[in-house]
């Protein structure tokens, strides 16, 4: 315990005055530097080795390193001590609040201080690398996660993006090309492809398996597909094959192909035109032809005579 405390430079051999249970090495400690009231009470100019509880009761500043040299050492925050950085041996550290109240998240903002931001300016970044032993690219920046400002930043406004970078033989630093990026409304935009798992859906909230991608890419739709007036649907050597009008009418670019023995009909007569393979073709009902005053019935009734078929031609005469 320090009494009083004047001038002293301690070590064997010094005298101590009005200093009781003081102890000094190598003249290596040093109190109060000669003033009568000494800003520092304490100044160690080389190591000093503590080996109870120290507290301090103003700000602790360290000119080199801090060292923490106990696994499962805890650095703690507050009055109650309830933020924590603690130790796990090899590896890592934990951030815990110990609030065991309700709404007492845990919270790690990371804040930049630029008192002006524009577009492109990097707000903050998490970098995660490497230190392989190769170098170069093997030990730089592997992956990161950039907030990017949008725009110019105001009092009501501070537009940002939050950009995805991974390396391939570069830096995923904040300046690498984006591979994934979530845009300040919302929008998600991928470098290369989106793969979901085989039989996945894409939906909306309310109907989350409006799409069905099956493993072998055949794509289901819950419910109907519409395109915009006169939009076409096609393959890639023909985009343009089925054109559909906003009237409904399709139109089709080259021929159209069904299976042997395939139909055509409409929703009460789904089968009322049948193609046979030798393209012979067969109608369930009356062929009616119009046009320019031109009316042709083809009867084929009901009751067959030795198994003939009996037509009856009725056409109008061309009116002048």
């Amino acid at each position: 315990m320090v009494s009083r405390v004047g001038k002293f430079v301690g070590g064997f051999g010094a005298d101590v005055t009005n200093v009781a249970n003081a102890h000094a090495t190598e003249n290596r400690v040093a109190f109060g530097h000669g003033d009568t009231n000494p800003v520092a009470n304490i100044h160690v100019v080389g190591n000093a080795f503590i080996s109870t509880d120290t507290v301090i009761g103003g700000d602790l500043k360290v000119g080199d390193d801090l060292s923490l040299t106990s696994d499962d050492a805890v650095l703690s925050f507050g009055a109650a001590s309830e933020i924590s950085l603690t130790h796990v041996e090899d590896t890592g550290l934990i951030l815990k609040n110990a609030d065991a109240r309700n709404d007492k998240p845990v919270v790690l903002q990371l804040k930049s201080s630029e008192a002006i931001l524009v577009a492109d300016d990097v707000i903050t970044s998490i970098e995660l690398a490497a230190g392989d032993s190769d170098g170069t690219d093997a030990a730089t920046v592997a992956a990161g996660i950039h907030a990017i400002a949008e725009g110019t930043f105001a009092a009501d406004a501070n537009p940002t993006k939050l950009v995805f970078t991974t390396g391939v033989s570069e830096s995923a630093a904040a300046s690498a090309t984006a591979k994934m990026t979530l845009s300040s409304a919302g929008l998600l935009t991928i470098a290369d492809d989106f793969m979901i798992k085989d039989g996945g859906t894409i939906g909306v909230a309310s109907t989350n398996d409006a799409l069905t991608i099956a493993s072998d890419g055949i794509v289901t739709f819950k419910d109907d597909i519409k395109i915009k007036d006169g939009g076409t649907i096609g393959v890639a050597s023909a985009a343009d094959a089925m054109t559909v009008s906003s009237a409904g009418i399709v139109t089709f670019k080259d021929d159209i192909l069904i299976k042997d023995g395939g139909t055509v009909g409409v929703a009460s007569k789904t089968d009322a035109v049948t193609l046979a393979s030798d393209g012979k073709v067969t109608l369930v009902d009356d062929l009616a032809v119009t046009g320019n005053a031109i009316q042709l019935w083809v009867w084929l009734p009901q009751a067959t005579h030795s198994q003939e078929v009996i037509l009856l031609v009725l056409v109008t005469p061309l009116m002048s």
